[in-house]
């Protein structure tokens, strides 16, 4: 269980797969694909692009040996996993624009033990919302007319393209900190498939 958090020191943590590093170079390279942009988009760091399996938030500092320790009894096989396709979210505050993944049996079945584990372990109070896994490549927080139109243009444009494979071999615990020039991911703890 959870320990209460009072005056807990906590962190913000989040379980996530890593592409390899040609990937993300892949991905990145979309940039040049948005002429209009350069100046709007803010393109995601390479070391932190990921395909998040779930965001647990803020999570105690002493509680953390509990859930590394359910964790590691997670047991899956290694898997291919293929990105295709451009999408947009459009929240509140800022479009969002993502790389998709082919929907894959063993990755909804991963994040499903994931899910488990945490309701376990108390990280998880309810039934978790929809799931749209995905690879975060840029955000704006201003979108103009032609930029709307160009995202619009280019995801019809990118709905087929395939960006590639790779295999899933491990998983990774991440803590996140928030700083003004942009997030810092660092991993705690990697999970191996068998």
């Amino acid at each position: 269980m959870v320990p209460a958090k009072g005056n807990l020191e906590t962190w913000r943590l989040f379980l996530a797969v890593e592409p390899p590093f040609e990937l993300k170079q892949a991905l990145l390279a979309l940039a040049k694909d948005f002429p209009l942009s350069a100046a709007a988009l803010k393109w995601t760091a390479p070391q932190n692009l990921h395909l998040t399996l779930h965001f647990i938030g803020a999570w105690p500092v002493p509680g953390l040996p509990a859930l590394l320790a359910g964790l590691e009894q997670i047991s899956f096989k290694a898997f291919p996993l293929e990105l295709q396709g451009l999408g947009l979210f459009k929240p509140k505050q800022q479009t969002v624009l993502w790389a998709g993944i082919i929907p894959s049996l063993p990755l909804q079945a991963l994040r499903g033990e994931i899910v488990q584990t945490l309701k376990t372990a108390g990280a998880v109070s309810q039934a978790p919302g929809r799931y749209t896994p995905h690879i975060t490549l840029a955000r704006v927080k201003k979108t103009d007319l032609s930029l709307a139109r160009e995202l619009a243009c280019l995801k019809v444009q990118k709905q087929g393209q395939n960006f590639g494979k790779f295999t899933v071999s491990a998983f990774s615990l991440f803590k996140s900190e928030l700083r003004p020039q942009g997030p810092l991911y660092t991993c705690l703890r990697n999970f191996a498939a068998n």
